[in-house]
């Protein structure tokens, strides 16, 4: 699709969940979100963590703990690790370039 979208200019967002660029045999890596966001036609946007099923651990999970499970899948605890954030704007920066949103 790549061709396509240059050949045509078409702008795309594409929303990834940071636990699998570059450690998922299916996913991208970070170069290669780097170099479709270079092209000024692919915007990269956060999704939650790791894509879980929200309604399945709503009902797994206590009301105080699911609360917690959601923090953890759509804030910034502060790091950049695996685990620790990859959805902290200045990480998105450090690995492509820009924040989320930019």
């Amino acid at each position: 699709m790549k061709p396509l979208i240059e050949r045509e200019r078409i702008p795309v967002t594409l929303f990834s969940y940071p636990s699998a660029i570059s450690n998922a045999s299916y996913a991208m890596t970070w170069e290669q979100l780097a170099a479709l966001k270079a092209t000024g036609l692919f915007s990269i946007e956060s999704h939650s963590y790791w894509h879980p099923n929200f309604r399945k651990e709503e009902r797994r999970l206590s009301a105080d703990t699911y609360r917690k499970f959601v923090e953890l899948q759509m804030t910034n605890p502060g790091r950049c690790s695996y685990g620790g954030w990859i959805r902290q704007p200045t990480c998105w920066r450090g690995r492509l370039g820009s924040t989320m949103m930019s």
